[in-house]
């Protein structure tokens, strides 16, 4: 994939806060079926701190897209031969405090190990209020459309990883050719 490319499909990548919510709202309700106040609420409470953690998965999207556009930018100057310009990209991609391309891998890593936890969190949840729902709570387990959101925020947090793979790759291949 040129970079160009590159570009385009990281600027597509979804919104992670939005399949937060969406997750959210497709969840099933407590005023719907009354146990669940009581129930599993050390759970719930440690699933909804998980689903906060996983907002700043938003976050990332964001710095990736930085990173694309500094290596765009880094084209650009190479292509100009503007060294100084050159080098202030490479700082930042390497030295950045906040967003340096390390950092990103860091972070995209906490957003996979933070999903891996919601996925427990929600399988354990899921089975046990199997037990306890009656046939039409189970067909809202089933067929809620909330699971279709957390593997999405699955493949988002696999694009993020992709990405971060090509950019590095990029960058490295970009400097080679100085």
């Amino acid at each position: 994939m040129n970079l160009s490319q590159l570009k385009r499909e990281v600027e597509k990548l979804d919104n992670f806060e939005k399949k937060i919510s969406l997750f959210n709202k497709h969840w099933i309700r407590s005023n719907k079926y009354e146990f669940l106040k009581d129930e599993d609420k050390e759970q719930l409470k440690a699933l909804r701190k998980v689903i906060k953690e996983l907002k700043y998965g938003q976050v990332v999207n964001e710095k990736i897209k930085s990173l694309v556009n500094h290596l765009v930018r880094f084209q650009i100057h190479a292509l100009n031969n503007d060294q100084e310009e050159k080098d202030k990209i490479t700082h930042h991609f390497i030295k950045d405090k906040n967003s340096n391309i390390r950092k990103v891998i860091d972070e995209v890593n906490y957003i996979e190990f933070q999903l891996q936890l919601f996925k427990d969190f929600y399988e354990k949840i899921i089975y046990r209020l199997g037990k306890k729902l009656d046939l039409e709570g189970n067909m809202d387990l089933v067929d809620g459309q909330h699971y279709q959101y957390l593997k999405d925020m699955i493949q988002i947090n696999q694009k993020q990883k992709n990405y971060l793979k090509e950019i590095g790759n990029k960058f490295v291949q970009l400097n080679k050719n100085d």
